[in-house]
């Protein structure tokens, strides 16, 4: 029996360095692990144009395993760090008040997970809630992940609160998008798998 004598590399995190790091080693006699805590690559800065369906999420998030899938030498691992033990807890991220009561803010619900009528049942939780709807549609594509919650400039305390109203943990901002495209919504809600 022969020993494996490639040298074993990991890496920590699937965003532009990590895989950058994986593909200029896939031509290296190593075997490469990618460690992510999702599955996808995501470039963030076009969230904005998503949640305007001026492009679909494909666009902007692929898999990781679909990027290396013809790299015999990258296996793609999924792993989560566990929680800050309280006393050493991490700072977050810290919550800006909302100015605005919950019936003075509009909601765009977009169906991100491909589910029928899944965008409509959110809307009458929304509404259930307090908020204004605005418009119930389809996003551009429907391999959400996870629901999130994005705000125009100025309404991330309506955001923060509209996402902890709903049990949303990812809240984003939508810079540049033009007023026009929200349908006079301050938040919009996209529903992930």
């Amino acid at each position: 029996m022969v020993a494996d004598t490639r040298h074993r590399v990991v890496i920590v995190g699937g965003g532009f360095g990590g895989l950058f790091a994986a593909r200029f080693l896939k031509r290296a006699p190593v075997e490469v692990t990618l460690i992510d805590r999702v599955n996808y690559h995501l470039f963030q800065p076009l969230l904005y144009h998503v949640a305007a369906a001026e492009l679909a999420p494909t666009d902007i998030a692929r898999p990781l395993r679909a990027i290396f899938h013809t790299d015999e030498t990258v296996a793609v691992k999924h792993a989560t760090k566990p929680a800050p033990a309280p006393a050493k807890a991490a700072k977050t991220e810290k919550a800006v008040a909302a100015q605005l009561p919950r019936r003075k803010v509009t909601v765009l619900v977009l169906n991100g997970n491909g589910r029928r009528g899944a965008a409509a049942t959110a809307a009458s939780r929304v509404s259930g809630k307090g908020y204004r709807i605005g418009l119930v549609a389809n996003a551009p594509s429907h391999d959400y992940a996870a629901s999130l919650v994005m705000y125009r400039p100025g309404f991330k305390g309506e955001a923060q609160r509209l996402a902890r109203d709903l049990g949303v943990k990812v809240v984003s901002p939508l810079d540049g998008v033009r007023p026009g495209q929200l349908h006079g919504a301050q938040a919009v809600l996209i529903l992930g798998g």
